[in-house]
């Protein structure tokens, strides 16, 4: 009985102790809230980091979708959680290399873009994984990330890229001239 009531008390002193810390010291709760925020980023990143450099995307997405979902039920549609998910998600698409790796993570970058349709990067990737399976749907995406980003140089690189590898020679056309305009200023002839 002794040592349950040295423990019991062990364990409320302790608690007390750290609550008044947390209540007297406002750059502690602060500090103590932001690490908070981001712990969920950091355990999304070492458990996709044990999957990845294996290839073994199909074990990591579901901690993706885990974050992801976390994310939407905190404060959609944008919230300090979300910078996480994008490094982790980055991480993924960028140790991505096979076309197989990208249907793996397709899924998962559909619901990224549908819970936020204003992330560039998101668009992007979901183009990049879009590529090998529909390339017009991945045109798709681009143009979006287009109206996003105009001056972007990389929509208009991979758009250019995915008409050349499918040889969609309208599509090449439009995209050379669209990319030459948004970054060189369309040529206006004066006239006399």
């Amino acid at each position: 009985l002794k040592a349950i009531l040295t423990v019991l008390m062990t364990t409320l002193f302790s608690a007390v102790l750290a609550i008044s810390l947390l209540l007297t010291i406002p750059k502690l709760r602060h500090g103590v809230f932001l690490f908070s925020l981001e712990l969920p980023g950091y355990i999304t990143k070492f458990l996709v980091e044990q999957y990845i450099p294996v290839r073994r995307f199909d074990k990591a997405v579901p901690w993706l979708e885990r974050e992801l979902k976390l994310v939407n039920w905190f404060a959609p549609p944008q919230n300090k959680l979300l910078p996480g998910l994008i490094k982790n998600a980055e991480y993924a698409v960028e140790h991505a290399r096979f076309p197989s790796d990208f249907l793996i993570l397709q899924p998962f970058l559909k619901k990224l873009v549908n819970s936020h349709p204003q992330l560039y990067p998101a668009r992007i990737w979901l183009a990049q994984a879009l590529a090998n399976v529909d390339p017009h749907l991945s045109l798709e995406q681009l143009e979006e990330a287009v109206k996003l980003s105009p001056t972007g140089s990389k929509p208009f690189r991979i758009a250019i890229n995915l008409a050349l590898r499918n040889k969609m020679g309208e599509e090449l056309d439009e995209w050379c001239s669209r990319y030459k305009n948004a970054h060189f200023g369309a040529f206006q002839p004066k006239s006399s």
